[in-house]
C-alpha cells in the first residue's frame, strides 16, 4: 500500500499511445500514473479495513470466550499477522495524509490520521491485553509455550510445537531489538515507519526475563 504501481515497462509505449492528450515527452522508466494508484489503493484500502475489521471483530470475540490450548498456535499466529498488518495500515493512513496535504485537499493541521493511527493502536493493545490475560502469559503458572517446555509439549500437534519452538527462539535473539523496538511511538512520517513496534509489545510479553509474578494487566473497553 505504500509503494507506487508502474506501468509494465513492455507496454508503455502502447499506452503511450493510447492516450489522447499524451504528455510531450514518451513515457520513462517505471512511470506511474498518480490519478490510477489513488484510485486503485482507495479500493485496496477500503477492502483492507473492512477484511481487518471482520479478522479483529473474530478474534476478540474469540479470545474473550475461550481459552483453549489448542486455539493457542492459530491465535498467536493471528496476533503476529494483525501485529504486521496494522503496522502496514498505519504507515498508509500517514502515507495519504502527506499526499493529501501536499495536494492541499487537507489542512496542515489536520489531526485525522493521529486520531485513526490511535484508534488501530488501541484496538490491538486490547487484543493483546486479553491473549495474555486469558492464557495468564506473565505469570508462572501460566500458559506460556514459548517459555515452558511443559506447556509446548501441551500443543495439539507438531506444527504448533515447531510454531512455538521458532518464536521462542526468534524473542530470545532479538530480544534487545524488541525492547528498544517496543517503546516506540506510532509512525509520523512514512520516511520513519518504526515496524516491529507492535509485535515486540506482544511478543516481549512471551520472555523468561519478564517478571513472572507481575498481575495480569486490566482489559479496557472494546475498541470500535
Amino acid at each position: 500500500m505504500t509503494h507506487s504501481l508502474t506501468i509494465v515497462e513492455d507496454t508503455k509505449e502502447f499506452v503511450y499511445k493510447q492516450l489522447r492528450n499524451k504528455p510531450k515527452n514518451p513515457f520513462g522508466n517505471y512511470t506511474c500514473a498518480r490519478l490510477l494508484n489513488k484510485q486503485v489503493k482507495y479500493l485496496l484500502s477500503t477492502l483492507h479495513e473492512d477484511v481487518l475489521k471482520d479478522v479483529l471483530n473474530k478474534v476478540q470475540d474469540t479470545l474473550r470466550h475461550s481459552k483453549r490450548k489448542d486455539l493457542w498456535a492459530p491465535l498467536f499466529a493471528s496476533m503476529v499477522i494483525l501485529a504486521m498488518t496494522i503496522e502496514s495500515l498505519e504507515v498508509t493512513v500517514r502515507c495519504k495524509e502527506e499526499t493529501d496535504k501536499q495536494e492541499g485537499t487537507i489542512d496542515q493541521d489536520d489531526r485525522k490520521a493521529d486520531k485513526e493511527i490511535a484508534r488501530m493502536d488501541k484496538r490491538f493493545d486490547l487484543l493483546r491485553r486479553l491473549f495474555h490475560q486469558g492464557y495468564r502469559t506473565l505469570l508462572l503458572k501460566g500458559f506460556n509455550p514459548l517459555r515452558d517446555l511443559t506447556d509446548r509439549s501441551q500443543l495439539v500437534d507438531n506444527a504448533s510445537q515447531t510454531l512455538a519452538a521458532k518464536a521462542s527462539n526468534i524473542v530470545m535473539q532479538y530480544h534487545d531489538f524488541l525492547v528498544a523496538r517496543q517503546v516506540l511511538g506510532p509512525p509520523t512520517t512514512t520516511s520513519n515507519p518504526q515496524t516491529a513496534r507492535l509485535i515486540a509489545q506482544f511478543l516481549l510479553c512471551f520472555s523468561p526475563t519478564v517478571e513472572q509474578n507481575q498481575p495480569q494487566p486490566a482489559v479496557a473497553a472494546s475498541a470500535q
